[in-house]
Parts: C-alpha cells; sequence; structure tokens
C-alpha cells in the first residue's frame, strides 16, 4: 500500500499485508474527505495508525485536525479521523452490498494478476494465485471486522455507529 509498510514484510511475504491495506483505506478516506493531495500525503504522514505509531502523532494530528478545526470550529483527535475513515470505508461496503454487488464482484483482482508470472528480475517466476488472494482476503475480513462473504459484521456496523441491515 505505502512506504512506511515496506520494512514489515519481506516482497513476496503478505503477512500484515490485511492491516497494512485497511489502516491505508482509513487514511484513504479521510484524505479524500479533507480533499488533500495525495502528492504531499509525505508530508501528512502516511496512515493515521503510522502516525501513532511512528511517535509522529502529535505534529502528524495537527496537520489533519488544525484545518478541519478552523475550517469547521470542530476539534477532532487522531482517533477520531480514524474512526471517520473506518466509517465511510464501511458505508461505501454497505452501499454496494445493498445495490446487490458482492465480495465476487468487489475483491477481485485482473487475471492477469493472478495467472501470469513475473518474467524477470529478483522476482522472477513469483506470482499470486488464486488460493494466495482468498486467503489474503479472509485476514482482510478478519482484521476489519467484516464475515467471511466480505459483509461488516453487525457488531462493526454497531461500534462504528452505523444502523440498519444488509440482508
Amino acid at each position: 500500500p505505502t512506504l512506511e509498510y515496506d520494512a514489515l514484510t519481506p516482497p513476496g511475504d503478505s503477512s500484515g499485508k490485511a492491516r497494512a491495506v485497511a489502516e491505508t483505506q482509513k487514511m484513504c478516506m479521510v484524505g479524500d474527505s479533507l480533499v488533500l493531495c495525495r502528492f504531499v500525503e509525505r508530508v501528512y504522514g502516511y496512515t493515521l495508525t503510522w502516525n501513532r505509531e511512528s511517535g509522529q502523532a502529535g505534529r502528524k494530528a495537527e496537520m489533519y485536525v488544525e484545518p478541519l478545526r478552523l475550517a469547521t470550529g470542530l476539534d477532532f483527535t487522531l482517533d477520531q479521523l480514524e474512526t471517520v475513515g473506518e466509517r465511510i470505508w464501511n458505508l461505501i461496503r454497505w452501499y454496494n452490498l445493498a445495490c446487490g454487488m458482492t465480495s465476487a464482484d468487489l475483491d477481485v483482482l485482473p487475471r492477469r494478476l493472478l495467472e501470469e508470472r513475473i518474467p524477470s528480475g529478483p522476482s522472477e517466476g513469483k506470482g499470486l494465485t488464486r488460493a494466495d488472494l482468498r486467503r489474503m482476503l479472509g485476514e482482510y475480513y478478519a482484521y476489519v471486522g467484516w464475515d467471511d462473504s466480505g459483509r461488516p459484521k453487525p457488531e462493526t456496523l454497531s461500534r462504528l455507529g452505523l444502523r440498519g441491515n444488509l440482508a
């Protein structure tokens, strides 16, 4: 997802990637809502969680919350912004599911990525299989609080203050 996760797992190792993807998605939802330019993403910190874990939370949080406070008069914390990002991501998923889409429609990669192998270089012969993708999706769903079919669990929706039925 983003550069700060490079050192967490070696190339070809997908462990920890579910967390990296989910945290990046939260950040992107907040950044998009604040209409932040992705080109200055490094100034703001890659993800909200990374800011907190890297000791940058105070300085980086100010870069998010101060403009938001000045524009709206509302005081937000980094944790609150992270929840906002998570709510947005779950609302998007909820909406797509309500429109009749399924994980088979939403959580796919191009055929080429699943069938072709890297032809040369240090990763020659490596690639992602459908079994790899299924395993990674399972890890991702568990991390974000979704069920095995990629639907937000009732407790996830409740924790985020979202009501309704996805049936």
